[in-house]
């Protein structure tokens, strides 16, 4: 059984030109915060400003109680902080690697016998386990390459990539869109796995069965503002979108 316990990860006041202005938002260790809105809400443009890949006008991100600080990639990823972006092709994926170069790249550290060598055997152990998890199609996950896999299994092998790295903090971007049924049940389970030992999830979805299931907390956006905040069990549907499309107002009485 999963607990939920102190938090983790907090953004305090961020600002983006523009887009949105003093953003707070929390995340406890073993939580899964949902991210729910219509396009141009800002969803995707806040998380990116989390991992210091866009950068913020103003604002303060702490992760155990410390101020991460300069906020870029390299210190977010240092301090166990993942993101699967939703723009895998660009963004996720060595195209011309192999399967196995990809999904030990996020955690290099572990898989090297010694200064200078990898551990091959527990390279492809890893790569084989996961692969066979998400049931990737593929010949070979040491001699294929990414690019020559479909679209969902692409993004399976993005997903694997940063679950190998045992992330404390993984941050989701549509992390389902494209890919089949079994895998997505699999991905559920990773996620499940993730929380249940003290590691904390935030997820952009656009599929509210999916938000609804997975998440304990959802945080509604609405034109770069935060319209509401839910425990699990507090939303339906028609909620999720009253709130999404800035009507939120018709459920306070």
């Amino acid at each position: 059984e999963k607990e939920i316990k102190d938090i983790a990860f907090e953004a305090k006041n961020i600002c983006q030109n523009g887009r949105f202005e003093n953003l707070n938002l929390h995340i406890r260790e073993g939580e899964i915060v949902g991210m729910f809105g219509l396009m141009g809400a800002g969803r995707t443009e806040l998380l990116r400003c989390l991992f210091g890949l866009d950068e913020m006008d103003a604002g303060e991100l702490f992760y155990k109680g410390k101020q991460i600080r300069p906020v870029n990639p390299q210190n977010c990823i240092k301090i166990g902080m993942a993101f699967i972006t939703e723009n895998r092709r660009e963004e996720g994926l060595l195209i011309p690697k192999t399967l196995k170069e990809n999904i030990v790249l996020s955690s290099l550290r572990e898989h090297k016998k010694n200064l200078l060598f990898m551990d091959a055997a527990k390279e492809k152990e890893n790569t084989d386990k996961m692969v066979k998890s998400l049931n990737v199609k593929t010949f070979d996950p040491g001699k294929q390459t990414a690019g020559t896999l479909s679209g969902g299994n692409q993004q399976k092998i993005v997903i694997a990539k940063w679950f190998m790295g045992n992330p404390d903090l993984l941050i989701m971007d549509e992390p389902t869109r494209g890919i089949d049924i079994g895998a997505k049940a699999e991905i559920y389970k990773l996620m499940d796995m993730l929380v249940k030992s003290g590691k904390s999830i935030i997820m952009i979805s656009s599929e509210t069965p999916e938000l609804l299931g997975m998440s304990d907390r959802v945080i509604v956006m609405h034109e770069g503002y935060q319209t509401g905040e839910f425990k699990c069990g507090e939303l339906d549907q028609d909620k999720l979108m009253a709130y999404a499309i800035g009507e939120g107002g018709k459920y306070h009485q």
